[in-house]
């Protein structure tokens, strides 16, 4: 990267985080009032941990059907 553009690339990078920080916020607080601090904590909560949950899956799979695979070619 061009030294003369890495002043616009770390503010669209910051500009991008800040977003994915502010959304989030928003999300809770508007729906509080429809269901609740609690109930609206909960989904937040949910939310963020379907990405990291999937991954795990995906990541557990592979490695069953990589070993079940090593498995059946030894034999």
């Amino acid at each position: 990267m061009p030294p003369e553009r890495r002043g616009e690339a770390f503010s669209t990078f910051f500009a991008i985080l800040y977003v994915m920080l502010a959304v989030p916020a928003v999300g809770v607080g508007a729906l509080v009032p429809l269901c609740g601090l609690s109930t609206a904590g909960t989904v937040f909560a949910v939310l963020v941990a379907l990405p990291p949950s999937a991954v795990l899956a995906g990541r557990v799979r592979s490695l069953v059907r990589s070993r079940t695979a090593g498995r059946a070619g030894s034999s």
